[in-house]
């Protein structure tokens, strides 16, 4: 991939490191601690791909591996996280190439897709135009809790737990990716810098898990495991834990739900190989969004 001459496109070394985090920091903020906590627990060279020139990286992007389940088989899914180019090197194509040039290191590696998320409504035409399409969708809700809250207990919850939870609950909204244990962990971590939580939801009609950032105002609620008047209760219970007067929450595409829920564009993919199958009633979350 890479030319000795000219550079591309080739994988990371760990040297490469105090560069790819300047590229971070000065393309999605100044969160330092956001950026430690990324290079010392999810970092890993063999699955980063940098556009070199002059020895110098000018473009990166991570991929966090995840298995698709679709169609009654599983096999690996490429989520391709932190696409980013040097302020001084945009603008040229650069970030483009480093997308197309993926494409034969994941296929190299047997992945079935990758998977991205766009950072803004503008950048959906930018994936089409180097051959991604639309992918998961996202149901929302802006949740007002109203009347008597049913009987729901937060409790603790571990990597493991959730990784269980997540596979009950969503398996079933075929296709569905889910995370490893690893990669939950590190979310787990990630809710907590955030000054967030992760927790296992009990009631007399079940059990479920949230997922969730408690800002100023409101709740941010990245992943409900609950469905129907059960979903209604645990968000009652979430609101008034954290007496907060609202909800904005992200559901899975397929549940029902008793309160009005909104249907928009959320991710997009890139098949490697055949089949390729509908994503428009699946499920995909915790992207790090």
């Amino acid at each position: 991939m890479q030319n000795a001459t000219t550079g591309g496109a080739a994988l990371a070394t760990w040297k490469d490191l105090p560069r790819l985090r300047e590229i971070w920091l000065r393309s999605f903020g100044a969160n330092v601690a956001y950026a430690d906590l990324f290079f010392h627990h999810r970092f890993s060279p063999t699955e980063t791909l940098v556009w070199r020139e002059s020895g110098q990286v000018q473009a990166m992007l991570f991929w966090l591996p995840a298995t698709l389940f679709a169609g009654g088989e599983q096999g690996p899914l490429a989520y391709v996280y932190g696409v980013a180019t040097h302020p001084q090197a945009r603008g040229q194509g650069r970030g483009s190439r480093l997308l197309q040039a993926l494409d034969q290191v994941l296929q190299a590696r047997g992945y079935w897709a990758s998977l991205l998320v766009p950072a803004e409504p503008s950048l959906f035409s930018f994936y089409q135009r180097v051959g991604y399409a639309q992918g998961f969708p996202q149901r929302s809700a802006a949740f007002v809790p109203t009347g008597e809250a049913t009987h729901i207990t937060l409790e603790p919850i571990t990597a493991q737990e959730l990784f269980q939870l997540r596979e009950g609950q969503f398996q079933g909204n075929c296709p569905f990716v889910q995370w490893d244990v690893a990669a939950l962990q590190y979310q787990l971590r990630e809710v907590q810098l955030l000054h967030g939580g992760v927790c296992k939801l009990c009631g007399p009609q079940g059990t479920g898990h949230a997922v969730f950032y408690v800002e100023r105002e409101q709740l941010l609620i990245r992943e409900l495991g609950a469905s129907g008047d059960f979903a209604q209760a645990c968000l009652h219970a979430l609101c008034r834990q954290f007496r907060r007067e609202r909800a904005q929450v992200r559901l899975a595409p397929a549940g029902d739900y008793p309160f009005p829920t909104e249907l928009a564009p959320f991710s997009m993919v890139r098949y490697l190989r055949d089949p390729r199958p509908s994503l428009a009633q699946g499920y995909f979350s915790l992207a790090l969004d």
